[in-house]
């Protein structure tokens, strides 16, 4: 059995029976500087002439197919503080929306079968830890046996890390404000478990746990049920999937005819979020903007216009029932703002609308909404895709994000709102979605899109980045992601897979844009060493991004100057690193 085999950067998408170019296999060696508390990565390509199994670390893994010809690659490192830091993890396929088998999923299997002629890559990650000095070497070893034979080592790839006597902070501590929402209903859905039992919390405390080591700053409140109408679930036959979303406060009438709120699962969610260091902005999601009002309709409307639901279990009659009346509204929301008020959480909530498109129906429940609560002073947060809700002196708007095309159409309108928003030390984000087709975060997209976040955000002088997804599954995601096409592209709705064992399963687009992420948060380094914008944008900063100037067209048609080559990343970062240096 022949095998080729090298390194390719942490960038590359590879689509499987694809052919690799034979200088793909040249490098067998790896060398960076890093910081401490910095994530380094890249894979390893493997292709042999023959079937082999792909084994990982130190077990003897066998297949179905018996003592074939098999691969083992392990990590050869003496020094135990370091050796737990770096792992290996296989690379698996997807399906994209064109039946391409598409490399995203870093899988938590220790062994693979792969086919005779087909590549198959390795994810190698490492962080050296805080208080660790010095540099160090370590080998990737690979090693062939078959049948009963002692292993062979066949190739070796040396690594060499530089480790600079500087640390990076981590992502929780970074300035980047990271805003995904949480869909807590398709995680009970998928792992088949009832919604906000026992189980489904721990699952979810997993989830949060991975969020949290991207620097997540928001929590995802949803508070009425089916805010986004299921996103017209109802209406898709093809992929049939349901993506409602269930209110997280259970609400009741007792006996006597009263309302009343039980807070349990709330108070619960964010003790969780809490305790990984989510904790700067809680988001009320279902107040307000609500989705699909005309087709999945309002049991309160015409009363009260703005698509409400709120089902409730009458102790009375035993009965699942739906508030109907404007009166009763204003009690649940008085209840639950009163909530957050009595936990000390009321100034760093939101009440978060969606993408709203209709200015006067907003500012008429945002004055139904805040006359719940007298006296108090509510945050009111925006998701703007609609123009006419950039921001104005009296909207009574105090965080916003900005839908990417739209920032390139009115760039001085955002600068505006920008600058009006940050004096105010609220934050300003910008987001992607379903559009633009590029740049964005999908299964077909390039990694470096990913990675591309963090320095659109520094470009913009922006507070970080939205988006909807990070666990929304259609119904059997690993053989289906494609939902939608071609108005929704599949990976739209999710940046991590559910794994087997209740944990999230990273891909190659999450931990780009995490490494992207640390690059903005050195970047804010520099500038707390005095170095302006200009001085830390002029080392190559729009080499990546391209000029604000780039930024052309609508949603369907936006453009932008932006580099996909690893090597104009991979420059500015060790420009960066200079200057630190100096």
């Amino acid at each position: 059995m022949d095998l080729d085999y090298g390194i390719i950067h942490s960038g590359y998408r590879h689509l499987k029976y694809a052919r690799c170019k034979y200088s793909m296999y040249n490098i067998k060696s790896f060398t960076r500087r890093v910081l401490r508390n910095e994530t380094f990565a890249f894979q390893i390509i493997l292709n042999s002439n023959e079937e082999f199994l792909c084994s990982l670390n130190e077990f003897n893994n066998i297949s179905w197919k018996g003592l074939i010809n098999r691969i083992r690659v392990s990590i050869d490192l003496n020094d135990d503080t370091i050796h737990e830091n770096v792992k290996l993890s296989l690379v698996d396929y997807i399906v994209d929306d064109n039946g391409s088998l598409t490399a995203d999923i870093i899988s938590d299997k220790d062994s693979l079968l792969v086919e005779g002629g087909i590549a198959q890559l390795i994810w190698v990650k490492g962080k050296v830890p805080l208080g660790f000095n010095g540099s160090f070497n370590f080998n990737i070893n690979l090693f062939y046996t078959k049948e009963y034979d002692d292993e062979e080592l066949i190739g070796s790839i040396p690594c060499e890390i530089k480790v600079l006597d500087y640390d990076l902070p981590s992502l929780q501590e970074s300035p980047f404000y990271l805003d995904l929402w949480q869909h807590l209903s398709s995680l009970a859905r998928h792992y088949n478990v009832p919604i906000f039992s026992d189980d489904h919390f721990y699952i979810i405390e997993n989830f949060i746990k991975e969020l949290a080591s991207a620097g997540q700053k928001t929590i995802t409140i949803v508070a009425s049920d089916f805010p986004w109408g299921g996103q017209g679930c109802f209406k898709v036959h093809k992929n049939a999937s349901n993506l409602f979303e269930h209110n997280i406060v259970s609400v009741r009438r007792d006996v006597n005819g009263e309302l009343y709120l039980d807070f349990t699962s709330l108070d619960r969610y964010i003790d969780i979020c809490f305790k990984y260091g989510i904790d700067k902005e809680i988001d009320i999601f279902g107040l307000i903007g609500n989705w699909h009002g005309m087709d999945f309709k309002s049991p309160v409307y015409p009363e009260y216009k703005d698509p409400f639901r709120v089902s409730y279990y009458d102790e009375g009659n035993g009965k699942i029932k739906y508030i109907s009346s404007k009166d009763e509204l204003h009690l649940y929301i008085k209840l639950l703002l009163n909530h957050f008020i009595n936990k000390g959480y009321i100034e760093k909530t939101r009440i978060f609308c969606d993408e709203p498109n209709n200015p006067e129906l907003y500012e008429e429940s945002k004055r139904f909404i805040s006359s719940t609560v007298p006296g108090v002073t509510l945050k009111y947060k925006c998701a703007v895709h609609d123009p006419r809700f950039l921001l104005k002196p009296d909207s009574g708007i105090t965080d916003s994000s900005i839908f990417l095309p739209m920032i390139g159409e009115r760039f001085e309108k955002f600068e505006e709102v920008r600058e009006s928003i940050l004096g105010k030390e609220d934050s300003i984000t910008w987001f992607v979605c379903c559009y633009p087709q590029r740049p964005n975060q999908f299964i077909a997209s390039p990694p470096l899109e990913s990675r591309l976040v963090g320095h659109i955000t520094y470009m913009l002088k922006a507070s970080g980045f939205l988006r909807w997804n990070y666990c929304l599954y259609t119904e059997d995601v690993y053989n289906n992601p494609s939902y939608k096409y071609p108005s929704w592209v599949a990976g739209d709705t999710f940046f991590v897979y559910p794994g087997s064992n209740m944990k999230p399963v990273s891909s190659i687009r999450w931990e780009n844009m995490k490494m992207g992420i640390e690059e903005y948060t050195l970047m804010k380094m520099l500038e707390d060493k005095g170095y302006s914008y200009e001085v830390i944008s002029g080392l190559g900063l729009y080499d990546i991004t391209g000029s604000i100037s780039s930024m052309k067209g609508d949603a369907r048609s936006f453009k932008m100057g932006y580099s996909l080559s690893q090597n104009d990343y991979e420059v500015f970062r060790e420009n960066l690193i200079n200057l630190l240096l100096k």
